[in-house]
């Protein structure tokens, strides 16, 4: 089965290097798509809005980004077979862009972490040129979109709030030139830190409030279960 419906979004049921290959090969054709981590959290909100529904309905790959998603799945009589985690993916994308020499652009809502992420991308991840690194707070729409098509790369990379990001995903990247866009929520904000071992492409996956939010989604599958 290809698709996982959890509570409303549909999840990709494949492994990392189908995930990573099918990314690869949307960026190289640069037919506008999107791939989007989903936490619990992302999942619950997600059931709010129909602009949010459609836009996961829309996207190249929906990937679970925390154990509650997982769960939630096994709850509701369909599990996801093969476990990913958001480093897992993200890691070997990096990897394979980076022996590609492919290039990667960042955009960032939190003040003062667009340049430390483009430092840890780099360091990581050498073959990958990184085009540039932005808080999409510094520029209106127009400067934004001119900036990203300046550049032209072959992956935007989104860390912000998931609602911003489903915004400007809605509003604004139908017109941007890149080759793939990949909406990781507002993990970077809170993990890139500096060059090293603690780095968020090391740490993409450590949450350190994920188990509310798993709490919440393992509820609502139950209740969808029980009561349907």
């Amino acid at each position: 089965m290809r698709y996982i419906d959890v509570l409303g979004a549909e999840f990709d049921n494949m492994d990392v290097e189908e995930a990573v290959e099918l990314s690869i090969r949307s960026m190289c054709e640069r037919e506008g798509e999107y791939v989007l981590e989903l936490d619990s959290q992302d999942v619950l909100k997600s059931r709010k809005s129909r602009r949010v529904a459609s836009i996961l309905s829309k996207s190249l790959l929906l990937l679970p980004a925390d154990g509650g998603v997982y769960a939630a799945a096994g709850l509701l009589g369909t599990p996801l077979e093969h476990r990913m985690d958001p480093s897992d993916y993200t890691g070997a994308l990096m990897a394979r862009m980076s022996e590609m020499s492919m290039s990667a652009y960042i955009l960032v809502s939190k003040p003062g972490i667009a340049q430390r992420a483009s430092d840890d991308m780099a360091y990581r991840f050498p073959g990958i040129r990184v085009a540039g690194a932005s808080d999409i707070n510094d520029m209106d729409d127009e400067e934004l979109i001119n900036c990203i098509n300046s550049h032209s790369p072959d992956l935007l990379v989104l860390s912000m709030d998931y609602m911003e990001q489903m915004g400007l995903i809605y509003g604004l990247w139908p017109k941007m030139d890149a080759g793939l866009c990949l909406g990781i929520g507002s993990a970077m904000d809170a993990y890139v830190t500096k060059r090293g071992e603690s780095g968020f492409f090391r740490r993409l996956a450590d949450d350190p409030a994920g188990t509310l939010k798993e709490a919440r989604i393992i509820l609502a599958a139950l209740n969808k279960r029980i009561f349907g």
